[in-house]
């Protein structure tokens, strides 16, 4: 990150544990660089599952998502129609993935992400990565999804990124979307997953227990115009694997 591009693709799993090692190798030496080739397909980062804790609402909630995947590769796309693209179909075929490792996978999710905040892309491939990702995902009534909006771009994305050890902030919508794995494409709708999801990168997962975090989320219309309306929320913490550099 930052983001260069409008979609991010987000593969999400856990692989059975005496697979662990080889299923790392495959993805960093060979899924991932062949994935890179295909056109439209930008930069790839891949991330782990951590338990940590938040300060929210003056309290200090410790989060471990059992049922969450523990491995997420992000594939930032030009355009939803890549991932239906012959070249996509046959870079995921290729190596020892479809044998050796896609079979050993389990609680697979995957999500097509389109970017909305902030409205241009970066234009500095070089920026600093944050070794950590935490994604705050969640729907709003109905109703409130104008002011929803409003409030995250104007107020609450303006704010948290103000606090020591923030960088980047961008926000996406869930997309339908087809993908093409194994040789088939999919339609994928994914009625329970979040509409609306939140990335901030942090230099530590100390950040968001900070004195700081605790007060820029409560600032605002959040706390009371907003907030008590979001439903379906989930907060996950990611620690960057790839690259490593």
């Amino acid at each position: 990150m930052p983001q260069q591009a409008k979609y991010l693709f987000i593969a999400s799993m856990d692989v059975d544990p005496e697979k662990a090692a080889l299923f790392n190798d495959v993805y960093d030496t060979e899924h991932c660089s062949e994935l890179s080739n295909v056109a439209g397909v930008g930069p790839i980062t891949r991330f782990e599952k951590q338990n940590f804790s938040v300060l929210i609402g003056g309290k200090t909630q410790t989060v471990v998502l059992e049922s969450e995947p523990t491995f997420h590769a992000m594939y930032e796309l030009d355009s939803p129609d890549v991932l239906t693209s012959p070249g996509w179909g046959e870079a995921v075929e290729l190596g020892r993935w479809p044998e050796q490792v896609r079979p050993y996978t389990k609680n697979r999710r995957h999500v097509l992400l389109k970017m909305t905040y902030p409205e241009g892309l970066s234009d500095n491939a070089k920026a600093k990565q944050s070794k950590y990702l935490f994604i705050a995902s969640m729907d709003v009534d109905p109703e409130k999804t104008e002011l929803f909006n409003d409030v995250y771009d104007t107020e609450h994305c303006p704010e948290l990124s103000k606090v020591d050890g923030v960088g980047p902030i961008t926000r996406f919508e869930k997309q339908n979307f087809s993908v093409l794995i194994g040789g088939k494409t999919q339609t994928v709708l994914l009625e329970s997953e979040p509409t609306f999801h939140a990335m901030y990168e942090l230099d530590s997962p100390d950040v968001l227990t900070s004195n700081r975090w605790g007060e820029a989320v409560e600032l605002g219309r959040w706390r009371e115009q907003v907030r008590p309306y979001t439903k379906n929320r989930r907060h996950v913490l990611l620690k960057m694997t790839y690259p490593q550099g």
